[in-house]
């Protein structure tokens, strides 16, 4: 008999942001491969009137999603109001009829304002909480927010936190102990991504980043290595940039001697045919919690250069890529790959079951089962 999960997020996709989250969306499917599920989504908007709700319902196999979009001039702080989330909660519960008894557990996802929300729903109605964490930010809020008291109640209630990479782990155990942690990844769908059309022209490699330009990333490590190859005379590559956000100011105005291509934000529809025809994928970053672009890279055959972050040290060897500490091995890691031929079909092969729907959805059943019959009350 499957486990009835109440799932819980802010994150989620929306028509109008149709990648904000996806991850936890795909997290949530997975889970329904195994599971009967019923997400409910809080989504604030910014909208010029003071205060407008409505309300959305989704059902598929073993899934049923209720979206609640909060638009105000105010979103932002009621974005930050718990207590009226739990209103709302409350609400959603009354209007489709849910009975909560049919639940024995929560899952939060993101300590801020999700997991704390979990918190208070897991307590009034007697739910088991597990908690899957993706923030970057997460050390900020501990040691700045106003909700940090009520985030260290949270993280002491939860049986058990899924942090989504080995790396991420190692970050937060300063939070929590490690016997309260078991990490399961994001999801990567392989089906997505053709590697036999992928081919390798030594006289024209093409080079491929994409992110969202904020500022812990650092696309600097790659472009100043570039440039110093390009004015060495190496000028068999070109570069396509691909993404929006404050650091492509920067990057414009250093009027870069190399070509590049800047296409600015793509759907995840047009990921995929992006890297398929990309030689080698660049990725430089402060930190990540995970980087779903690592693996979205080797799962389409495209070896990567990358910063020592989320899932790169677990996942990067010498068939596929390079780990880079500093701007120094930037520069000797292009260099070398731009003079490489990879194996595109083994880079494409090797972690294609890891991280598949199946393979999270199940892990993350055996952590439901952990927690209802071994964990105390």
């Amino acid at each position: 008999m499957k486990t009835k999960i109440l799932f819980i997020t802010h994150w989620y996709p929306t028509k109008k942001k149709s990648d904000f989250g996806v991850f936890i969306k795909e997290h949530a499917d997975a889970i329904a491969l195994f599971e009967k599920i019923d997400v409910i989504h809080f989504n604030f908007e910014k909208d010029n009137s003071f205060f407008k709700i409505d309300y959305l319902e989704e059902f598929s196999q073993n899934k049923s999603t209720y979206t609640v979009n909060i638009k105000s001039k105010f979103y932002k702080y009621l974005y930050v109001l718990i207590p009226f989330h739990f209103f709302i909660f409350k609400q959603i519960i009354k209007r489709n009829k849910l009975n909560l008894n049919e639940y024995k557990i929560i899952h939060s996802n993101v300590i801020f304002p999700n997991g704390i929300l979990g918190y208070y729903i897991s307590k009034k109605y007697k739910l088991k909480q597990v908690h899957t964490e993706h923030w970057t930010k997460i050390q900020h809020f501990f040691k700045k927010s106003i909700w940090r008291n009520r985030g260290k109640k949270t993280l002491a209630n939860i049986k058990i936190v899924m942090p989504v990479s080995t790396f991420f782990k190692q970050e937060l155990l300063n939070l929590l102990d490690e016997s309260k942690m078991i990490v399961v990844p994001n999801v990567i769908n392989a089906s997505k991504f053709n590697v036999e059309n992928k081919f390798f022209n030594p006289e024209n490699i093409n080079l491929f980043c994409l992110s969202n330009w904020n500022y812990h990333k650092n696309p600097f490590y790659f472009l100043d290595a570039l440039e110093l190859i390009y004015k060495e005379g190496i000028r068999n590559f070109n570069l396509t940039m691909a993404g929006e956000g404050p650091q492509l100011k920067q990057v414009k105005s250093n009027n870069y001697s190399f070509p590049i291509q800047f296409i600015g934000r793509i759907s995840p529809q047009e990921v995929p045919d992006y890297f398929e025809k990309s030689n080698i994928f660049l990725h430089g970053s402060e930190f990540e919690t995970f980087s779903v672009v690592i693996l979205e890279s080797l799962i389409s055959g495209t070896p990567i250069i990358v910063s020592n972050v989320g899932i790169a040290s677990e996942v990067i060897n010498s068939q596929n890529g390079f780990i880079c500490s500093n701007s120094t091995e930037w520069y000797q890691f292009i260099k070398i790959a731009l003079n490489k031929k990879f194996d595109y079909k083994h880079i494409a092969n090797e972690f294609k079951s890891k991280y598949s729907a199946e393979f999270v959805g199940s892990e993350i059943q055996k952590i439901y089962q952990q927690v209802l019959f071994n964990s105390p009350d």
